[in-house]
């Protein structure tokens, strides 16, 4: 009974993490595809390098949601407040099929973002006040490099030296294992970065031109709006001009 609950926990949190919400974003609002802009990264980074802090923070949510959900999932699955220890098994098994799934979707070919966001999402049930730190942690390496990468490098490393002093603390090594090859999947996905900022080529970020985009983006959107208003505008000043046509020669008609 404990392995289908495994074995389906693993398989629904997985297609979970296959859902892309920067791609669906992109192509919604933007009418583009993600994965051919900036470093081609279906993520929360390359959305606020290419689209703008307001996109990012959406998909930073949405993304996190996907953490939160298969996280929340194997806690109650595997034992909720009853039984701690499975229950934070669960909890992790849960984050990790959701972090692979992000990373590996077999509905985009096995190529996915970075993870961040969505083992956040882990951190939030696993720990919601830790997830102020790690933001914390996150802005300010922003704020210092400008380097998006290194930023969630750094909070990823400050939450599993944090996280696992709690676990090894309450004896659970399963649950620490499946942290642990979270982390391992995070680096791992994060190598071209790594290597881009050992040889210091790695893109920066400016919040600055995030903001310009923002507005930029706005501004469009006014503009589109301001363009519909006038089409609508005309129809309707052309199918007046139109009745009163119909009208003028009805009324030619019955004078005649």
């Amino acid at each position: 009974m404990l392995a289908l609950k495994i074995v389906g926990l693993v398989v629904a949190s997985y297609l979970v993490g296959n859902v892309s919400f920067s791609r669906i974003i992109a192509k919604l609002c933007f009418k583009d595809d993600i994965t051919k802009h900036g470093s081609g990264n279906p993520g929360m980074t390359n959305m606020l390098r290419t689209h703008g802090i307001l996109p990012a923070i959406i998909t930073l949510i949405l993304d996190g949601l996907k953490g939160v959900i298969s996280a929340v999932c194997g806690f109650f699955l595997l034992g909720g407040y009853n039984d701690l220890y499975f229950a934070n098994i669960g909890l992790y098994v849960g984050g990790l099929a959701a972090v692979i799934g992000h990373i590996y979707p077999v509905f985009y070919k096995f190529k996915g973002g970075k993870g961040i966001a969505t083992a956040a999402g882990v951190c939030i049930v696993a720990h919601p006040i830790m997830i102020c730190i790690l933001l914390v942690v996150y802005v300010i390496g922003l704020l210092l490099t400008k380097i998006g990468s290194l930023s969630a490098l750094c909070m990823a490393l400050t939450y599993i030296i944090m996280e696992s002093v709690i676990l090894c603390m309450a004896g659970n090594y399963w649950a620490f294992g499946c942290l642990f090859m979270i982390f391992a999947l995070i680096v791992f996905a994060h190598r071209s970065n790594i290597k881009r900022l050992i040889e210091k080529r790695e893109s920066k970020i400016y919040v600055s031109e995030s903001f310009k985009k923002d507005i930029q983006h706005i501004q469009n959107f006014k503009n589109r709006k301001k363009q519909v208003e006038n089409t609508d505008n005309e129809i309707k000043k052309q199918d007046i001009a139109q009745k009163e046509k119909i009208n003028e020669i009805k009324n030619n008609k019955e004078t005649k």
